[in-house]
């Protein structure tokens, strides 16, 4: 019998407050797909801050662990289409000429800073700084997919995935706010959600998944608060 056929799928989500307005993350726990363990990320504007359309810039880490991962890919290009620089989560980065200067220069206090989607499967983690279009309708667009070992392929009968950032250890979306308009930071993204088969393999898939809208004060006149018009 295969994975597929006998998988039956549970969510838990995460309680959103409606009294504070930010960019939502989502989470979201797709089960077994291949053999193997799927995530996807979703982003989306809170159009209650921006009703004339906003894009968005994120600054995001996620972290890996119980089954290994395998890949992290940019399922939306033409929408999360700009490549941003961002202050490195994990310290792995590599880093790019952002300052122009023609060298690449990782030693603190450095003006260079890593760019775009990195990816180490290695360690388990993921590190993206990726800026959007404006977005003219309000809703979760999708962002990444997360893959990672799975138990038919001889990897583990659960995965974990962590979301963190350089904020505090917390991660950042910006987005446009009212007038005057400008960039406002968002540094409120951080948690954790599991999927997993129980022991004895019973058949049922545990998916403790995530829709998230941590909901905060916004942090202006932030160093990296103009990156979201780079896009």
């Amino acid at each position: 019998m295969t994975w597929k056929r006998f998988v039956t799928t549970v969510l838990l989500f995460i309680p959103v407050s409606p009294v504070f307005a930010a960019p939502t993350l989502s989470v979201v726990p797709e089960g077994i797909q291949s053999g193997n363990w799927v995530w996807r990320i979703d982003v989306g504007p809170d159009f209650s801050l921006a009703p004339d359309g906003t894009p968005l810039a994120l600054e995001l880490g996620f972290r890996l662990t119980g089954a290994s991962l395998l890949s992290a890919t940019n399922i939306n290009p033409s929408e999360f289409d700009t490549q941003n620089p961002g202050f490195p989560i994990f310290g792995w980065e590599a880093y790019s000429d952002t300052n122009g200067d023609s060298v690449v220069d990782s030693t603190p206090p450095t003006d260079d800073e890593p760019v775009g989607l990195q990816v180490n499967t290695a360690l388990g983690e993921i590190f993206a700084a990726i800026g959007s279009v404006d977005f003219q309708t309000p809703g979760l667009k999708p962002f990444l997919q997360i893959v990672a070992q799975g138990p038919a392929n001889g990897g583990a009968p659960i995965s974990n995935i962590e979301w963190l950032g350089f904020y505090g250890g917390k991660g950042r979306i910006a987005q446009l706010v009212p007038p005057p308009q400008f960039a406002a930071n968002f540094d409120i993204y951080a948690g954790s959600a599991s999927q997993m088969i129980p022991e004895p393999a019973s058949g049922t898939l545990l998916a403790f998944g995530a829709i998230v809208a941590m909901l905060g004060m916004a942090a202006r006149g932030h160093r990296r608060g103009d990156a979201i018009m780079s896009s």
